[in-house]
């Protein structure tokens, strides 16, 4: 089955357009496999390149470019698995009933001091303890939302094409041309749930 391919708002064509996570995926198989990777529609982009400009790049780098232009939308750094602040409280009190089981046997002379120490640090917990936790709520569900917004950009990503000889994307909203210089940034403006 011949794969439909979208026309082009800029210039009408559809001899240069091609689906964006296609590309992707064919220069990251050419960047982890090097010449053992079939990708034909990576040879084909290379020669659409400017003589200039093809003469410019080595391989490696322009399957590198290639791969970093036409990336997904990526989320920032995210915490793998947030610890709640109370598990945190009881585990840190646990350690201190050791410890100070330690201090009391073996210098009783600041044992009482160290008690009280504890006794302030679990005091302050219990005083900030419902800002802690609003705080930690907050973030889990920021979190959340992004990997939501991420989500839909990526599959708003996976609908669109490029076009070689506009160097634009489109497809995904009817009408919007994008510079692929700007995909990831349309794409996460627009995936927002409004």
């Amino acid at each position: 089955m011949a794969e439909i391919k979208s026309v082009c708002p800029t210039c009408g064509e559809d001899t240069h357009v091609y689906k964006v996570s296609q590309i992707y995926l064919e220069a990251l198989m050419r960047v982890k496999n090097k010449e053992n990777a079939e990708t034909p529609l990576m040879d084909t982009l290379k020669s659409e390149l400017p003589p200039e400009r093809a003469a410019k790049m080595k391989d490696a780098d322009y399957y590198h470019y290639v791969v970093e232009s036409f990336a997904p939308p990526q989320g920032g750094a995210q915490v793998i698995r947030s610890i709640d602040p109370d598990w945190v409280a009881v585990a840190l009190g646990l350690l201190s009933v050791y410890i100070l089981y330690q201090i009391y046997f073996a210098q009783h002379g600041i044992f009482w001091g160290m008690l009280a120490f504890a006794g302030v640090v679990l005091g302050a917990y219990l005083f900030f303890r419902k800002q802690i936790k609003l705080k930690f709520e907050t973030e889990k569900r920021r979190e959340s939302g992004d990997k939501d917004l991420i989500e839909r950009a990526v599959g708003n990503w996976m609908k669109l094409y490029y076009c070689s000889t506009d160097n634009i994307v489109f497809g995904w909203k009817k009408g919007d041309r994008i510079p692929l210089a700007e995909m990831n940034q349309y794409l996460l403006q627009n995936s927002m749930k409004k």
